[in-house]
């Protein structure tokens, strides 16, 4: 059943939800996830030079060659906040706001796909879960590619063919994975096919054209073509073969079942409602049920194989359970005229069942806001700004700095006089360089029995910078009187490599 929703309370679920994110955003000093400090970065850029053609700060990288912006409309977003407000404040403010928007979409969503109480369901899928609400709290690209995945969804289940290919034409500007149109349209067809017996095509239609737009209109087409291809298909295919030897990073990894109960709980919680209904329940479903349990099935099992989909998954499953009750609260109506099996009075949310799951959410809420707050104000930030300043300072422009791959967001922030050899993606220097790739990885591993002459000969560096994560790689710098001490703090440690 599609329930109408108030736009004042649409309002009310933004105001709260911007509250709460900024209220854990501001109790971080910093930004929460380094990789943040890159898209902030990128928009101060975007509003200085206007869309970027090339990318000359990483020398070994996919992006040395073909450069593509894939968070395009995310540093958009950002740029009136930075230049209102000033990098970090602007990112805070602007990321809170993007949290509203999302808590605004699941609400409308869920009203949209029949779940009672969708104030509830809102509020899981916003703070159900400390690692969620973190992640949120991250300025990144997801922070609009979420919100446009449920939306679809929603607007596929529910027959809105103009919001589709809106929607389409945003994701190519958004989100690398824009294929995630096509999976999700055609799992909307399989699912009319299965309900009622015959292909709907127009939702296809008007994502295919909207997807090609939107890619068009892309400020780096074609290269986002070239993207799509190592982040999706190559980049995958190294995590399912274990080939390159390289840190694909966490968020690549396994969802591990010790980490989804501690940080994402309200994810096995809905699941366990999910089964729960369609094993004692078992009724034939309409499409738009069926397109929203495949398209929550669909990102369950992607995030079972890398936890970058976590935020996808959580959303839809939340959804897929209210849509579910919703279901059962209908029948239990029906059930009163004689002509429906029997449902408890607790799995009726327009009844007792609605005052247990409004309390459950707010209880469930409460704890994971007051951890997250806890976990971001001991957040440490800052480690990289002065080595990046004083390299700024005393170095030529566009001077190589090798480094580990994953300090790059934080360091282009402070500092886009220097280079270096790859940034924010690791792949990318193993796909346009892997036997460099490797000589890269062994000095920086530790591995190397000469790394002065690695990075100063085959590296082409003179200048070396390390935290403390990097821990053998420092015992052999420090013990070779070549590298010479230029900075040294408990953050990192800056080398010039002497002749």
């Amino acid at each position: 059943m599609n329930r109408p929703y108030r736009p004042l309370a649409a309002l009310s679920v933004f105001l709260v939800a911007f509250g709460v994110f900024a209220t854990v955003q501001f109790a971080d000093p910093g930004l929460f996830c380094n990789d943040s400090y890159f898209h902030v970065k990128m928009a101060d850029l975007l509003s200085r030079k206007g869309p970027m053609r090339a990318f000359p700060w990483t020398t070994e990288s996919l992006w040395t060659d073909s450069w593509a912006d894939s968070s395009f409309l995310l540093h958009v977003f950002l740029v009136p906040f930075v230049r209102v407000f000033g990098p970090i404040v602007g990112a805070k403010c602007a990321t809170a706001v993007l949290g509203g928007v999302y808590a605004v979409v699941v609400f409308v969503t869920a009203a949209w796909l029949g779940c009672p109480r969708p104030l509830c369901w809102t509020a899981l899928a916003s703070f159900g879960s400390s690692g969620f609400l973190l992640r949120f709290c991250s300025t990144r690209g997801y922070l609009i590619s979420v919100p446009l995945t449920v939306l679809l969804v929603g607007a596929l289940a529910t027959g809105r063919l103009r919001l589709v290919f809106v929607l389409a034409v945003l994701f190519p500007l958004s989100y690398t994975a824009f294929h995630v149109v096509i999976a999700l349209v055609l799992i909307h067809a399989l699912s009319v096919r299965i309900a009622e017996g015959r292909f709907d095509w127009a939702p296809a239609l008007h994502a295919f054209v909207g997807l090609a737009l939107g890619s068009i209109a892309h400020p780096n087409f074609p290269n986002t073509l070239s993207l799509w291809w190592v982040q999706n298909i190559w980049v995958m295919g190294l995590r399912w073969t274990g080939a390159g030897n390289v840190n694909l990073g966490v968020e690549l990894l396994d969802a591990q079942g010790s980490h989804l109960l501690s940080q994402y709980g309200i994810l096995p919680v809905a699941l366990a409602i999910v089964g729960l209904v369609i094993l004692a329940f078992p009724r034939d479903r309409s499409a738009r049920m069926i397109t929203v349990a495949q398209a929550a099935g669909l990102f369950l099992l992607l995030t079972l194989s890398s936890m970058r989909f976590l935020e996808y998954s959580i959303a839809l499953t939340l959804l897929l359970a209210g849509s579910l009750l919703g279901d059962l609260a209908q029948d239990r109506r029906t059930e009163r005229l004689g002509t429906s099996p029997s449902v408890p009075a607790l799995l009726d949310l327009s009844g007792r069942g609605g005052i247990v799951l409004f309390l459950l959410a707010g209880l469930v809420s409460l704890t994971s806001v007051s951890r997250s707050i806890r976990i971001a104000s001991g957040h440490k930030n800052g480690q990289l700004a002065e080595a990046a300043r004083w390299l700024a300072l005393h170095t030529a422009p566009g001077t190589l700095v090798v480094a580990e791959w994953d300090i790059f967001s934080e360091f282009f922030y402070y500092n886009d006089h220097n280079r270096m050899l790859v940034g924010l993606e690791p792949t990318f220097f193993l796909y346009r360089n892997a036997h460099l790739h490797m000589r890269f990885r062994e000095v920086l591993d530790g591995r190397s029995e000469d790394p002065y002459g690695v990075v100063r000969y085959v590296l082409g560096a003179r200048w070396l910078l390390l935290t403390p994560k990097k821990w053998r790689l420092l015992a052999q710098v420090r013990k070779d009187p070549r590298f010479i001490v230029r900075i040294d703090t408990s953050d990192c440690s800056v080398f010039e490599l002497g002749p």
